[in-house]
């Protein structure tokens, strides 16, 4: 009889983490679509627009460039405002004493996936994680989009020990695809 794989981890979850889950969540977003074209298409027609209405109307041509110096810092607001906003409300978004940053202890075995903070405690059987990630600072068992079980690499020894989770996760992954 064969025995059973179990790994107990105990962590504690940094903002590094959080980053990794989004950047995650970013790229299983953007994969295959274009939301990011379609976000910035207004940008890039007002900037068309703004460049080549003038060279229509030969009076107006003097000004092009003070058209292309309005469109232009328009357009580098509007990228500064979203990049800006976007970094500040994520690290406004964890508090120090919420679930994702209080102590872990996530026990993964064969059969499903532990995860235990002071605050709540939660079961998922391997059907419902979707697909494995990595991250620059974490293990990423994806359970949505934009949802994962976070396994910091700090908390495992060593890469021997990363390497046999991550290929633990990804043999389970696979087997219990539906």
């Amino acid at each position: 009889m064969a025995t059973s794989q179990t790994y107990t981890l105990k962590y504690q979850k940094e903002f590094q983490h959080f980053q990794d889950l989004c950047g995650a969540a970013r790229k299983k977003i953007l994969r295959g679509s274009y939301r990011l074209i379609s976000s910035a298409m207004p940008v890039i027609i007002m900037f068309a627009l703004a460049i080549f209405i003038p060279l229509f109307f030969k009076e107006s041509a003097p000004e092009i460039k003070s058209i292309i110096y309005i469109s232009g810092t328009s357009i580098l607001l509007y990228v500064f405002s979203i990049v800006f906003t976007s970094r500040n409300s994520m690290k406004k978004s964890l508090s120090a004493d919420g679930l994702f940053m209080s102590p872990t202890t996530m026990v993964i075995s064969e059969e499903s996936i532990i995860e235990t903070t002071q605050l709540s405690s939660s079961t998922y059987s391997w059907p419902a994680i979707k697909g494995f990630e990595e991250g620059r600072f974490s293990l990423l068992l994806m359970v949505d989009n934009s949802m994962a079980l976070i396994i910091p690499k700090s908390a495992l020894k060593d890469d021997a020990q990363i390497s046999e989770i991550k290929n633990f996760i990804i043999e389970q992954i696979a087997k219990n695809k539906s």
